[in-house]
């Protein structure tokens, strides 16, 4: 099939660095740096972009005859950070301690994902997003460039959704466990959060609250999300911890969309306390442009080096 046969209209291509195609033993996007996830997250719409890989012309991409050319096309979700150690193989998980320790910890899940068989040199097909390519980690692939790759052949790759081969989701026994009740508390304790701003539902006070609802199952639900290993903000990507004796790193609930007043499991994220005071009611590209002001305030330089990853 063509790419224009799997994606919509209006669909991102982000042309990304790699040492190798995405494959079952390696099904997950990694980064060096949480700067690279952030401008991804930044750029990326769930359900309709793409990240498109290139095979580096680096010595370390695997293959000599894969540098510099198309080998996979994959839709992520960057709505969850997950621990690359947890799905690659064993032998990719040697490979990556041995070579690059704790340079891809971090990932995006793939939902699915394609192999260009072809492999055409990204200089011939992508000129002007291959040439851009120098300066950041990562390119969308606009005009002329885009056209030409809706037009590139692809084949399903089978076995790089993650979550079909994850381990069980932790359940009520999990949650009774006496060695999870620090959790347990946290969860509750967040629970409670909502539970009292249900109740405000549609009350006065200083502007009339917005009507609110809560799944019953809400404690397992955020008791699920506390039990992510690495537990992560989803604004910043920074980590968590249960807690902690700052306040402002303290985990807080945030809605993903503050006009829907649902707080279950497509509308509810874990953040910092800080991040979601900042975000308030803000859109998260709101949240993201204020993020980068702070982190250019406090000396924080964009990644311009044409990385594998």
């Amino acid at each position: 099939m063509k790419i224009r046969e799997i994606a919509m209209d209006d669909a991102r291509f982000l042309l990304k660095s790699e040492y190798g195609p995405l494959s079952s033993e390696w099904p997950v996007v990694a980064f060096t740096n949480q700067s690279s996830e952030t401008q991804i997250r930044r750029r990326y719409r769930n359900g309709r972009d793409f990240v498109v890989y290139l095979g580096t012309q680096d010595e370390k991409t695997f293959e000599a005859s894969d540098r510099g050319r198309l080998l996979s096309i994959c839709e992520i979700d960057t709505t969850r950070i997950f621990n690359t150690y947890d799905y690659i193989t064993k032998d990719s998980r040697d490979w990556a301690e041995k070579k690059h320790p704790n340079q891809w910890l971090r990932s995006f899940r793939v939902i699915r994902g394609f192999d260009v068989p072809s492999r055409p040199a990204a200089s011939e097909l992508l000129p002007n997003t291959n040439r851009s390519m120098w300066h950041a980690a990562f390119r969308e692939v606009a005009g002329s460039d885009r056209e030409s790759l809706m037009d590139l052949d692809v084949n399903v790759i089978p076995d790089v959704d993650i979550l079909s081969r994850e381990d069980r989701k932790p359940d009520a026994a999990d949650f009774l466990r006496p060695e999870n009740r620090s959790i347990q508390q946290e969860a509750l304790r967040l629970a409670q959060l909502v539970y009292n701003r249900v109740g405000l539902s549609g009350e006065t006070i200083t502007h009339r609250a917005p009507e609110r609802s809560a799944p019953f199952d809400l404690q397992l639900q955020i008791f699920r999300l506390l039990m992510a290993k690495p537990l992560t903000c989803a604004l910043c990507g920074g980590e968590m911890q249960i807690a902690p004796q700052n306040k402002l790193l303290k985990i807080s609930g945030d809605r993903r969309n503050s006009s829907i007043g649902d707080y279950g499991p497509d509308n509810y994220q874990l953040v910092h306390f800080a991040c979601n005071l900042a975000k308030n009611n803000a859109s998260e590209a709101e949240f993201f442009d204020w993020l980068d002001v702070i982190r250019q305030a406090d000396g924080f330089e964009e990644e311009h080096a044409n990385v594998g990853a």
